[in-house]
Formats: structure tokens, sequence, C-alpha cells
């Protein structure tokens, strides 16, 4: 792994896309805290995760609370 002892992460408005999103947990087995900017709130408009790709994340890594900044 990557940062194998990081728990949290705020890419609140970052540009960040759901292949990222996917990287990013792969690499930090014990992630338990991913901050993201509510979509409508996000800075980017381009390259940005999906509803989709956030509810892969949920089912595929339970462990992981996504918490949504405004």
């Amino acid at each position: 792994p990557a940062a194998p002892m990081l728990s949290e992460v705020n890419l609140a408005y970052c540009m960040v896309s759901d292949a990222a999103l996917t990287v990013l947990l792969r690499k930090t087995p014990r992630l338990v805290l991913l901050e993201l900017a509510e979509p409508a709130a996000n800075l980017w408009t381009t390259g940005a995760y999906t509803e989709n790709g956030v509810s892969e994340l949920i089912r595929s890594h339970p462990r992981v609370r996504i918490k949504f900044t405004v």
C-alpha cells in the first residue's frame, strides 16, 4: 500500500475521479473517513467523481465513511 497508515483524507473541492477514488481506497487499507464536496458544490465540472462511482465505493468498502461537505 502507498499510504498504509492513512486513516482520514479530505478531498473536498479537489478534482478527483471515480478511478482516482478507487485507487486511493486500494492503497489505503486503514482509511475510515473520506471527505468529498457535495457534487453541486464541487469546483470542478469535469473529471469529478460521479454518484454511481461513490455508490460503488460505499458498496465495496463498507468500512469507509464518506462525508460530504458543502
